[in-house]
């Protein structure tokens, strides 16, 4: 496609000068879109962890979601990825950046034991201090901790009643992954099931 040629070609030369957001957003476009610029990425990729301090919470996650869309299990750019993410934890991660990053490392099967506890706790205080999630995101977390068998009862506790207060909005991919994360990692939950 010429027009793609032509951005991949002109954000090639010209990667030095991007700051976090376009960084993170030609990530996030070249997976959207399926394209696999082995190049660009790498560029990309090389880029983001020199800035990655610059990196606001968005950024992380598109960064990490871009990764896991186009299966690029990127060892030195998932280990700033989480080094970034757990920097920025303490602050106002939104649901769906919590749930994009844990889905982004179980979907790439990087095991990042203390990233996922700590996503695991974050969505477990954010759970309880009433911040709601969507469907997409509470079985999308639920899916990643039971992915990379992190046995966090509480969080899993506290997705299963949040999931029970919306299962009417539930299509059928948000029923079938916390029915398959409880039943993988073998908690039975009362209520949920």
């Amino acid at each position: 496609m010429p027009l793609r040629d032509a951005i991949s070609s002109a954000a090639l030369s010209n990667i030095t000068a991007f700051g976090a957001r376009d960084l993170s957003s030609t990530a996030w476009a070249c997976a959207k879109f399926r394209y696999s610029d082995l190049p660009l990425f790498d560029a990309i990729s090389s880029a983001a962890r020199a800035t990655i301090a610059q990196f606001g919470v968005q950024d992380i996650s598109n960064l990490a979601w871009a990764c896991a869309k186009n299966a690029r299990s990127d060892l030195p750019l998932c280990a700033a990825i989480s080094a970034a993410s757990m920097r920025l934890l303490s602050s106002s991660f939104p649901p769906q950046s919590l749930a994009n990053i844990a889905w982004a490392f179980a979907r790439l099967v990087i095991l990042d034991t203390p990233l996922l506890y700590a996503i695991s706790a974050s969505s477990l205080a954010r759970l309880g201090d009433g911040v709601r999630f969507r469907p997409m995101e509470l079985s999308s977390t639920a899916w990643a901790v039971s992915i990379c068998s992190i046995d966090d009862g509480p969080c899993l506790n506290s997705i299963a009643a949040a999931s029970i207060a919306l299962i009417t909005s539930f299509d059928q991919q948000d029923l079938a992954r916390p029915a398959w994360s409880f039943a993988t990692l073998h908690v039975l939950n009362g209520p949920l099931f």
